[in-house]
């Protein structure tokens, strides 16, 4: 505070009637004119402000995205992506398709996002996954599961192993 009782600020009378209250006794504190316990009136709510300027716009979630992969001959148009799931899941009736792959057997128990729980019949270790031109090697949990109707939907789940061994960047703008 010493430093600031030697400086002097000389300003024109009509810039500061321009100056916003708060600038003003900013000012006014440096030069020693103002309390530091003093209060001053803000035209605006200046959290809102600040928050207005700093937060990004509020997105929905995108939710899951599908990419076109090939395992082996088996050619996938809709392997789903998700960030929730811990493993790579591959359904029973896809591995029966696959030539030259073994099933090792683990007694494994996996628990569902609705709590329930399901043995798989195996893994497939050192699977490679062709997405568009680039190879990748990944683990996949056999599971005997019903097929599905849907076109767009493929009960092919690639998690976060999958998504990390292909260094995967998802930009969700």
């Amino acid at each position: 505070m010493e430093v600031f009782g030697k400086l002097e600020i000389n300003f024109p009378f009509l810039q500061a009637l321009k100056l916003p209250p708060f600038s003003r006794f900013i000012k006014d504190f440096i030069a020693g004119k103002a309390k530091a316990d003093g209060k001053i009136i803000i035209g605006e709510n200046v959290s809102s402000v600040i928050q207005q300027k700093r937060l990004p716009l509020k997105r929905t979630d995108p939710g899951m995205f599908t990419l076109p992969i090939e395992i082996g001959d088996v050619k996938i148009k809709h392997a789903m992506c998700n960030l929730g799931a811990s493993i790579n899941v591959l359904p029973f009736s896809i591995y029966k398709k696959l030539m030259g792959v073994r099933l090792v057997e683990m007694k494994v128990v996996i628990q569902l996002a609705d709590r329930s729980c399901i043995n798989p019949v195996g893994v497939l270790e050192n699977v490679i996954v062709k997405v568009h031109d680039f190879l990748y090697p990944a683990d996949f949990h056999v599971i005997k599961m019903s097929e599905s109707n849907s076109a767009k939907s493929s009960r092919v789940l690639l998690g976060r192993p999958f998504l990390r061994m292909a260094k995967t960047l998802i930009d969700v703008c």
